[in-house]
């Protein structure tokens, strides 16, 4: 009886290590993931702000021109 009961606790024990390995690799995958998603961000903000800044240089030049170069 006491061997069978040392058994299925040492096999909890193995299941517990191999849970908490687990766990640990996927803490580690978020945070890469979030690292990822953080660096896709900052890139996709960069290239919003150059295209406003490309729009409003357009806007500035466009306002510049004379009333007749208007379809230049």
């Amino acid at each position: 009886m006491f061997k069978e009961q040392r058994a299925i606790n040492e096999q909890l024990m193995e299941n517990n290590k191999l849970l908490v390995e687990e766990i640990k690799e996927i803490k580690q995958s978020y945070k890469e993931g979030e690292s990822k998603r953080e660096q896709r961000d900052l890139a996709l903000m960069e290239i919003v702000r150059s295209m406003q800044e490309t729009k409003k240089s357009i806007a500035a030049s466009e306002e510049k021109k004379k009333w007749w170069e208007f379809w230049k």
